[in-house]
């Protein structure tokens, strides 16, 4: 049966205890909402993806079965998806966001992260070994989200959250679980996006080396 009335974000943002879950689903479902996106928000104080965590979702899940409500997985410790509450980018840094940046003198402390050095001249650059250039590129990273140029990146994120709940609720999964919700994965849209991936996948693709 099509369930055509609003579906609103219930807030996973406290101690999530059971009585309180069931008391507020209650009051939602006097209100004529026909279902919830279960979503992490300020304020949360228990493990993000931990066993409390689908405890309290599975008494979502048996609230919402007994209303005939639906229920949707929104799938991140608030936004943008991909980082699975900092699970992924924890892996190893080939998990982590980089981004370019340019320098005209060596960057002692980015040695690990030269991407390519070149003898500039005239507004022409030459590839050269980095001892006898004057312009580096480097790469930089950042801890709180993801590089989604790389595939694995997106098979951890999905192994780490989707395959989780359907390891705890498979059974319910097209039934009282009607859906994921994905909020808006971005590229880093303010500074140059860089992945340790391009230089391989780009000469795959074009036989040319991109430095």
């Amino acid at each position: 049966m099509t369930n055509y009335k609003p579906t609103i974000f219930y807030a996973f943002n406290g101690d999530m205890k059971k009585s309180e879950i069931e008391k507020q689903i209650d009051l939602i479902h006097e209100q004529n909402i026909g279902g919830l996106y279960v979503h992490a928000r300020c304020g949360l104080n228990i493990e993000y993806l931990g066993d409390e965590w689908f405890k309290a979702f599975k008494v979502v899940l048996d609230r919402c079965k007994m209303y005939d409500m639906d229920l949707y997985i929104y799938d991140e410790d608030g936004w943008p998806s991909g980082f699975a509450g900092g699970i992924v980018p924890n892996l190893s840094d080939d998990y982590k966001i980089k981004y370019l940046i340019s320098s005209n003198k060596m960057i002692k402390e980015l040695d690990n992260n030269l991407v390519a050095s070149y003898i500039k001249e005239n507004n022409k650059y030459t590839l050269s070994s980095k001892e006898k250039s004057n312009f580096f590129i480097y790469y930089k990273m950042e801890d709180h989200y993801v590089d989604l140029l790389n595939p694995n990146t997106t098979k951890e994120f999905i192994k780490s959250t989707h395959e989780v709940y359907k390891k705890y609720f498979k059974d319910e999964f097209g039934k009282t679980i009607k859906g994921v919700f994905t909020d808006e994965p971005q590229l880093h849209i303010s500074t140059n996006v860089y992945s340790s991936v391009i230089i391989d996948e780009f000469y795959k693709m074009y036989k040319e080396d991109i430095k």
